[in-house]
């Protein structure tokens, strides 16, 4: 059986929905239980959320590519997004965010401290990065990206599966 799926979307909230049906499919198809799959599965979701929000699709693209690899109790999930000229400034504010969460030993601190900051009256822009922060502490996953010399963003996130959860 196969450990990499790959497939296209579009970057509609609908497709989001849809990436996560088959990821948690292919996931139970090689024995995860729904409780082992759930994680990866928000994972996967955050990070098609965040590709959306830091890359912007180059005009000539319309799709965003996914991967999820397993292998043993790992997985790997990369999105991809073909980027078009202005995207620098997100991809700054996308490594600032990487950067604050690796600054933390324990990914709860970066998370407790974002959610204070989206609790404080005067949430700043920063506070949205939420979901990267729940990818780290809720998913227990290694966040990294980086621009390929054909100006594609590839955000990705490395993290365990329950091998108890086994079914």
């Amino acid at each position: 059986m196969k450990n990499t799926i790959k497939f296209n979307l579009e970057q509609k909230l609908r497709d989001i929905d849809m990436a996560a049906d088959r990821g948690s499919r292919f996931l139970k198809s090689h024995g995860f239980s729904d409780d082992a799959v759930h994680v990866p599965v928000m994972v996967l979701r955050e990070l098609i959320k965040n590709s959306i929000k830091y890359g912007k699709l180059a005009p000539a693209a319309n799709e965003i590519v996914v991967r999820l690899q397993i292998d043993k109790n790992t997985y790997t999930i990369e999105v991809l997004n073909p980027l078009d000229k202005t995207g620098s400034d997100r991809l700054k504010e996308l490594d600032k965010t990487i950067q604050f969460i690796r600054s933390y030993q324990d990914p709860y601190e970066a998370y407790s401290k974002r959610l204070s900051e989206v609790a404080a009256p005067s949430c700043n822009a920063e506070a949205n990065d939420l979901g990267l922060v729940k990818i780290a502490h809720e998913g227990g996953a290694i966040l990294d990206f980086f621009v390929s010399e054909d100006n594609f963003l590839n955000l990705s996130a490395v993290g365990s599966l329950d091998s108890d959860s086994i079914i």
